[in-house]
Formats: C-alpha cells, sequence, structure tokens
C-alpha cells in the first residue's frame, strides 16, 4: 500500500507540472499486453497511437506498475486490458487513481479483448486460497492461441469504431485486411503442427495449455503442480517418473519461468526444454502476432525432432 501511495503521488506531481503528450489528434489507446497494442496499430493505423503496459519479457500477473502509467491512463481515450484477472492485481488500482471515468471497468471507453472466446480451465466448484493462481472466470491466457487472436482482432476493432464512430469503417477495412493475411498464417501453422497431434508435452504454466490443446499436443503434466505454485522435489520426482512412462521428452515454459526446475526435469528425463514467445516483443526479434507464432511453432517443431518424436503421435523413437 505504501508503495502504491508513492506511485500515486508522482503520476499527480507528473500530472502537474507536464501536460499528456499530444497524439497528433489521434486516439490514445492503451492496453496491458503487447498482442493487443499491435493489433490496435494494426487496425487504427494513422488514426491511433497505442502502447502497453506490460513489458512482453515479464510474467503479466506481476508487472511492476510506474508514476506515468497513472498519468497516461488519465488522458486515455481508450482502454483495453485481457481481463478475467490476469493483471487486475496491480492494473486495476492504477485505473482507478487515473480518474478517468471513462476507461474504469463498466465505462464507455473501457473495454475487454476476450468476448466471444472460448476460456477453458473455468472451475466448476467455489474456489479456496490453496488451490493455487486459479481464476473464477477461467484461464486468462487466452492470447496464446493463435486462433483467439482473429476474435480479439474484432473486439479492438468495435472498440476503436466505438470510440470514434466518425472512423468506423476505417477500422473495419483495416481489421479484415489484417484477418485475411492471418487466417493464411494460421492455415500454414496448422499444417506445420498437424503432423504432430498428441504429440506429449510438459507445460510449465497452464498459459501453454491455449497453445497444446489448439494443435492437439498431448499434456502430460505441469511443472508448476497448480497454477502460481512452485513445486517440491517430491513433485519433481513424480513427474520426473511420470515422463518416462509416457515417453514424454519435450518441456515447454515462458521465459520468465524458473529454468532451476525445468533444466532439472529435462536432466533427469533426457527432455529437450524449449522457451516460446509469450507476446509481441519477446524476443525482440519478434515484432508482430504473425511473427509470433511463427517463431514459436518454430520452437516447438525443432524441439520435437531433438526429441526424437515421430510424427503422427509424436511417440519417442
Amino acid at each position: 500500500m505504501k508503495r502504491l501511495k508513492t506511485i500515486v503521488a508522482a503520476a499527480f506531481a507528473l500530472l502537474v507540472c507536464s501536460g499528456a503528450a499530444s497524439a497528433g489528434g489521434r486516439l490514445k489507446v492503451y492496453t496491458d499486453l503487447s498482442d493487443f497494442s499491435y493489433l490496435a496499430e494494426q487496425i487504427g493505423k494513422d488514426k491511433v497511437s497505442s502502447e502497453n503496459f506490460v513489458a512482453p519479457y515479464q510474467n503479466p500477473h506481476f508487472q511492476e506498475p510506474k508514476p506515468s502509467f497513472i498519468m497516461k491512463l488519465s488522458k486515455a481515450d481508450v482502454f483495453i486490458e485481457a481481463g478475467l484477472e490476469l493483471t487486475k492485481a496491480w492494473l486495476q488500482p492504477i485505473v482507478e487513481q487515473s480518474r478517468n471515468r471513462d476507461i474504469v471497468p463498466g465505462g464507455k471507453r473501457h473495454f475487454y479483448a476476450y468476448p466471444g472466446i472460448d476460456i477453458i480451465d473455468v472451475p466448476d466448484r467455489k474456489l479456496t486460497r490453496f488451490e493455487g493462481d486459479v481464476h473464477p472466470a477461467g484461464n486468462p491466457h487466452y492470447n496464446y492461441d493463435p486462433q483467439a487472436m482473429l476474435r480479439v482482432s474484432v473486439n479492438i476493432k468495435d472498440a476503436l469504431a466505438e470510440a470514434d464512430p466518425a472512423n468506423a469503417a476505417y477500422y473495419s477495412a483495416n481489421q479484415a485486411a489484417w484477418a485475411a493475411g492471418y487466417e493464411k498464417a494460421l492455415a500454414r501453422w496448422r499444417d506445420a503442427m498437424a503432423p504432430w497431434k498428441g504429440a506429449k508435452v510438459v507445460i510449465y504454466h497452464s498459459s501453454l495449455r491455449y497453445f497444446a490443446q489448439r494443435y492437439g499436443l498431448d499434456e502430460t503434466g505441469t511443472v508448476e503442480p497448480k497454477p502460481g505454485v512452485t513445486p517440491s522435489g517430491q513433485y519433481l520426482s513424480d513427474l520426473t517418473e511420470k515422463m518416462k512412462a509416457q515417453g514424454c521428452r519435450v518441456i515447454l515454459y515462458d521465459p520468465w519461468d524458473a529454468k532451476k526446475f525445468v533444466e532439472t526435469l529435462a536432466r533427469n528425463t533426457g527432455a529437450v526444454a524449449v522457451d516460446i514467445s509469450p507476446a509481441v516483443g519477446s524476443p525482440k526479434t519478434v515484432a508482430s502476432i504473425e511473427q509470433r507464432w511463427d517463431y514459436t511453432v518454430g520452437q516447438v517443431l525443432e524441439a520435437f525432432r531433438k526429441a526424437g518424436y515421430g510424427a503422427a503421435g509424436g511417440a519417442a523413437k
């Protein structure tokens, strides 16, 4: 709380001493994730300026808020977030402190990116704090599903059109053009992954479940016993035996995950561990959503080959 008060005080000083930077008359769009900011740029083009708050190489659950975030949000025309409590813990307080009523949840310029997407891992019971970082409305990492980004692009187009109806046709045309190209990329990734349907993988966090399910990969287990919970030695030992028994020799993880656990599993099972691109901008060479999935699919296919998997089920040789 003391840290948040310090951030708010610093932000207020910035607001007093300097106005928000001019966007040249363009719609000022802020997002939590870089994937959404990228889409806003593709759809809005010269009509918008877009910026994301979550650094693409950092876990979105634990972003460190900055005083400048509050200053920027105070002048935002549109705010788009993942929702499903992905960034709520640190983001909601600064949204409220921005005193921009239009961008708070329920405000006329606040939008979620997930409507129309099939959300997985929706709990069928009341949750307790002992179940780890499980979200009441389901798994919030839907941007790990390449197919879902088509629907996200429609939602962002609708958000821009609602905030700026005079340019609604312009946004619709740009979204349609982007989607046409993206659908060709989806077909390419689908064809590349199809022979490996049923390949066994361990994922670090439940975020990667969207990717695994999209391409029919067989999830042997997770490095985390529960979302956000550090694995014990006994848990890793049990997972090691399960991987050996099932012939699972590939581990997928995000760049910020604890590599010591990944390395332990890989060493004890002979598995190939590979980090994927969690968002546009990570690694730095990934400058678009298309490049994000080109990189990730390439990494995964290379891991399958190194692990000695054969196509059509991914059984290890």
